[in-house]
């Protein structure tokens, strides 16, 4: 049970309901239950409030609906990515821990390992391992074919229970070497041969993790994370039963194209493209655009502190996708950024207006682009100094149903809706 310190409203103490197999919306002694990891001391994306008994809050990603509550009064600890960490330190003045991706972490009651989450820079999916049993919170995930990674195994105290309790159908996965070819397993580690690294270390006198990053020969191992038996996987179904959208690669090329029309006539009108984005998020559209074409970026000082804070793997990352958009050998990002008039701007979604995009720019023919997996249908804007053509995309940071079906096929443990107005919930 969760002692939960009162901040603002009373608590209630509901515990959860099931119906069969659909858990429904509720709370646990007060902790929505998709945000605590069932008979431990985790919780993923809640800071409403000071869970006095959870030994760690892990926060997946940089949006406000998932770090609500938090303030430079907080006192619990926050685990998150390192881009989310120079994020939650800029703001609030707080310390977190600060995780690498790709690695495994032990922390005093569990392990932790973090995934790129392919939603927006420094946004991660927790898989967790505590009480013998492995959990997947994936916070806001797209999940495209290149989300579902190797997840890399290293010779330690509970890498002989994942091998033989927690892959799918072992024998065959390790008789088609389906392991990555960087590693090697041999009968050493399969016959319960597995060095304990953590034996000289006292875990209850630290409160900081512990990567678990061992380069000894034939003792690491890369399991696809298809092939994990996960006991609970708390999905985020924004998307569920929503009308399809298509990948954010065929999204940004239909953008280029409409761009070519107007560029390609005999006369063309000399326009300048807005792109809404959040703090964080939508980076990817605005930044192929200008690669494609070698425009400039004019971006405001909220945005200029999130690309500040972006960590070196977050922002290679980034460069990766979008040279893969454009089929490009090298981007120049940062280069491309600027306080002064360009070809580009990047706005927030109360800069659309005529009154505010006016004071923006001095352009007679604006362009707004919106990316959002919602279907709008566009519209224009104009007085006698400007006229605005508002172009919604169905560019999203979320999964689309298909991928999430695709991800039900595909993954193995039982899922837990994260989306209060979806089935299952």
């Amino acid at each position: 049970k969760f002692k939960i310190e009162k901040i603002h409203n009373k608590i209630t103490e509901n515990k959860p309901k099931r119906t069969g197999k659909t858990i429904l919306f509720t709370t646990m002694y007060g902790v929505p239950y998709h945000k605590k990891i069932p008979n431990t001391s985790i919780t993923v994306d809640y800071f409403t409030h000071i869970v006095t008994d959870s030994s760690y809050n892990y926060l997946s990603h940089f949006h406000t609906d998932h770090y609500n509550g938090l303030s430079s009064k907080y006192k619990g600890r926050i685990v998150c990515s390192v881009t989310t960490s120079n994020l939650i330190r800029s703001k609030f003045r707080v310390n977190t821990i600060p995780l690498e991706q790709n690695k495994w972490y032990k922390m005093i009651d569990h392990y932790v390992y973090l995934i790129d989450a392919k939603h927006c820079p420094g946004a991660v999916c927790f898989i967790f391992y505590a009480n013998d049993l492995l959990y997947l919170h994936c916070g806001d995930f797209r999940c495209t074919t290149d989300w579902y990674c190797d997840i890399n195994f290293s010779s330690n105290e509970f890498m002989h229970r994942i091998i033989n309790d927690l892959i799918i159908k072992k024998d065959n996965l390790l008789k088609n070497k389906i392991l990555s070819d960087n590693y090697i397993i041999n009968n050493k580690i399969i016959n319960n041969n597995v060095t304990n690294v953590l034996n000289e270390i006292n875990i209850n006198k630290i409160n900081e993790p512990i990567e678990l990053n061992i380069s000894k020969p034939n003792t690491n191992i890369c399991i696809p994370i298809t092939k994990l038996k996960f006991n609970k996987i708390f999905l985020d179904n924004t998307f569920e039963g929503v009308k399809d959208f298509d990948s954010q690669h065929n999204i940004i090329n239909k953008i280029i194209k409409d761009i070519n029309k107007r560029n390609n006539v005999l006369f063309p009108i000399e326009y300048k493209y807005m792109f809404v984005s959040y703090s964080v998020g939508k980076e990817k559209v605005f930044f192929s655009i200008a690669e494609k074409y070698d425009w400039s970026i004019c971006i405001r000082n909220y945005k200029k502190i999130f690309l500040n804070n972006l960590c070196d793997y977050s922002l290679k990352l980034l460069e990766n996708e979008i040279k893969s958009i454009l089929f490009k050998e090298s981007v120049r990002l940062k280069e491309r950024l600027t306080d002064k008039d360009a070809e580009i701007y990047v706005i927030s979604l109360s800069d659309v207006n005529l009154e505010r995009i006016s004071k923006i720019c001095n352009s007679k023919r604006v362009v707004v682009i919106f990316p959002t997996g919602w279907s709008r249908k566009n519209y224009v804007m104009k007085n006698d100094n400007i006229t605005v053509e508002v172009m919604f995309y169905r560019y999203s940071e979320h999964s689309s149903d298909n991928e999430l079906n695709k991800f039900k096929e595909t993954m193995h443990g039982e899922i837990i809706n994260t989306v209060k107005h979806k089935q299952n919930y």
